[in-house]
């Protein structure tokens, strides 16, 4: 039996760095939606990266996970990536697909990183969840990425609102990466 990257990768140790704590949806089943929306703009501060890269390793983790809010809105995202895989740790960024195109991509290692975006369902239960009109800018970032990098991973949380079209969204889902 072959064990694949992923199943090896999820037994390792990581380290969740929230690098910023603003969030531009208001999905309805987020644990953090009401800490996030009452939160100032605040974001991690490059300074700040030696003491957490020190004792990621120190401690032992193996990977970083970049979370929020929403990481993407880090004016500095790809910089923070880059300081990461320049000391051999291995980056994993969750975000919401809506601000993937505004970053410069082309500096990082793109052996080093997974992108997990959530994408919660088809157009009208995907707006309605997020409190969004962001469908089409995420689906077209997903299909960016995936033919740029080899580790996207679409996560989906089934609610309510979606649960009736989950089919024929991962049908549709499966049509966003490379041919």
């Amino acid at each position: 039996m072959s064990v694949s990257k992923l199943n090896i990768f999820s037994l390792k140790k990581g380290a969740i760095i929230k690098i910023i704590y603003w969030c531009n949806h208001k999905c309805s089943f987020c644990h953090e939606k009401d800490n996030i929306a009452s939160l100032d703009y605040r974001a991690l501060k490059i300074e700040d990266l030696d003491e957490i890269s020190a004792w990621v390793t120190e401690n032992g983790f193996d990977y970083v996970i970049l979370s929020g809010g929403e990481p993407t809105l880090h004016p500095k995202l790809v910089d923070l990536i880059c300081y990461f895989q320049e000391r051999n740790i291995y980056v994993v960024v969750v975000n919401n697909g809506t601000h993937l195109h505004k970053h410069d991509f082309s500096k990082i290692d793109k052996n080093k990183i997974t992108f997990y975006v959530s994408y919660h369902g088809q157009r009208e239960y995907y707006n309605k969840i997020t409190s969004s009109l962001d469908f089409e800018t995420v689906t077209q970032n997903i299909r960016e990425l995936a033919n740029n990098f080899p580790e996207v991973i679409l996560r989906c949380v089934v609610n309510k609102k979606n649960l009736s079209t989950l089919k024929s969204f991962t049908e549709d889902s499966l049509n966003l990466s490379p041919t």
